[in-house]
Formats: structure tokens, C-alpha cells, sequence
């Protein structure tokens, strides 16, 4: 279904990753036992740390959570990976990445993926995803998305603008006589 704003245009969706973009995961995770293999490591770290609900905010989530927020004619919401095929270790990751965002007061509707490239199957002309890593962003713009390699928020906030601007003056040209 497609949503429009007032203006007419239809409504764009904004997808903000979790871990590296709002949420410090590699602060907390460097604390686990480093001699173990990753995949266990994870899984420890989830399992039994519970990391998900330890995380800190990155130094300048605020910044861009404070943008967002005020971003009209933009859907907002979390696209994040619990990392794992898994069922019980997914489930876990689900459960503490949804008390982190309630804990930390952030209202948007959260989406869970099993992995970095099912991050995809959200792309449309209509979409945005912010992220940190190049392998979701890769696959988001290849299926017809358009995706921001997040490092510093005053970076993506401009990158954000303008791609908002984009996609409004291509909707604007397709429909126009």
C-alpha cells in the first residue's frame, strides 16, 4: 500500500540500522573473550551477555535521531540483523535489540533480518536505508533502493537531505505533465 503526504507525493521510508548506527555493538562485543572463534563468541555474547541490551548509543545517535524526528513526509523505522539463521539464538537477539530501543526511548517500528543481504528485500524507488556496513548497502541499491554508508552522523544528515530532495524531484518529474 502506498502511503502520501499531504503535499501528494508518496511517502518515503527511512530505515536506520541498529548496530554501528545507532547502537555501539563493537565497543561491547570487543570485551568478550577475544580466543574464541567468532561465531561462538556471538553467540556467547547474545546467549548469555545478552550484548544487545548492554549497548551504549554511538557518540552522535542523538544528533541523527534528533534530524530524523523532525523529517516530514518521511516513514521512520529500525531495519537491523539479529546476525543468525539460528531460531533460538534469533529469538534472543530479537527480544534484547526491541528492550534496547524501548529502553531507550526510540518509537520507531523495528524489522528484523537474519542477515546483512536480506536487508534488501526492503528496497524500493520509495526508500532509504542507513547503515554502516558497505554489504547492506551494496544489496539495498542493487534491488532499487537508495542506501547511505553511515560513519558520521553530520555526514549522513547531509547525504539524507539531499537524497530526500532526489527522490521528491524524480517522484515530482513522473508525474507531471
Amino acid at each position: 500500500m502506498q502511503y502520501f503526504t499531504m503535499y501528494n507525493r508518496p511517502m518515503i521510508t527511512l530505515y536506520l540500522d541498529m548496530d554501528g548506527v545507532l547502537a555501539d555493538f563493537n565497543k561491547e562485543y570487543t570485551k568478550y573473550d577475544p580466543q574464541k572463534e567468532d561465531r561462538k563468541k556471538f553467540r556467547d555474547a547474545v546467549l548469555t551477555h545478552k550484548i544487545f541490551e548492554k549497548l551504549d548509543f554511538m557518540p552522535d545517535t542523538q544528533e541523527l535521531l534528533n534530524h530524523v524526528s523532525k523529517l516530514n513526509g518521511v516513514n521512520i523505522e529500525i531495519l537491523t540483523s539479529m546476525g543468525t539463521h539460528e531460531p533460538t539464538q534469533a529469538n534472543e537477539a530479537k527480544t534484547q535489540k526491541l528492550a534496547w530501543l524501548n529502553k531507550k526511548n526510540i518509537p520507531y517500528k523495528a524489522n528484523f533480518v537474519h542477515d546483512k543481504q536480506e536487508k534488501a528485500k526492503y528496497a524500493t524507488p520509495m526508500s532509504i536505508l542507513i547503515d554502516d556496513s558497505s554489504g547492506c548497502i551494496g544489496p539495498f541499491i542493487a534491488a532499487g533502493g537508495h542506501g547511505i554508508l553511515h560513519s558520521h552522523s553530520s555526514e549522513t544528515i547531509a547525504i539524507l537531505d539531499s537524497t530526500i530532495l532526489k527522490i521528491h524531484s524524480v517522484f515530482a518529474m513522473n508525474v507531471l505533465p
